[in-house]
């Protein structure tokens, strides 16, 4: 039997060592804008309503490459305009555009961590 105690407030010591997280929208809104580009194979799994399979070389490199993306950008835009960006800040602003469009297709993968 435990107690009841109050909300517990969480300490991020190193927040910007965390990267994006790699779910669905992000990858969409990155092929919108320009971003990322998709092979005549993905597209066409994507474009059908396909599901991915969880770890396929697929899902892994379109992962792996939203991560990279997003890494890429923080990069440049800290170049261009000396300001820092997290990782977790363009993943958010991305993602928020990204659920803004309804018509956007994004990649179907069945998982129980996104």
């Amino acid at each position: 039997m435990g107690c009841i105690q109050g909300p517990r407030i969480w300490r991020i010591n190193d927040i910007g060592s965390i990267t994006m997280f790699a779910d669905y929208i992000v990858p969409a809104a990155l092929k919108q804008l320009g971003v990322l580009k998709y092979s005549s194979t993905l597209s066409s799994i994507i474009d059908s309503n396909r599901e991915i399979v969880p770890g396929s070389e697929e899902e892994i490199e379109l992962r792996a490459c939203t991560i990279y993306a997003v890494e890429k950008m923080r990069e440049l835009i800290k170049l261009k305009s000396g300001k820092q960006v997290l990782s977790v800040e363009l993943d958010l602003w991305l993602w928020s555009v990204g659920v803004q469009c309804p018509s956007l297709q994004h990649h179907r993968t069945l998982s129980i961590y996104y």
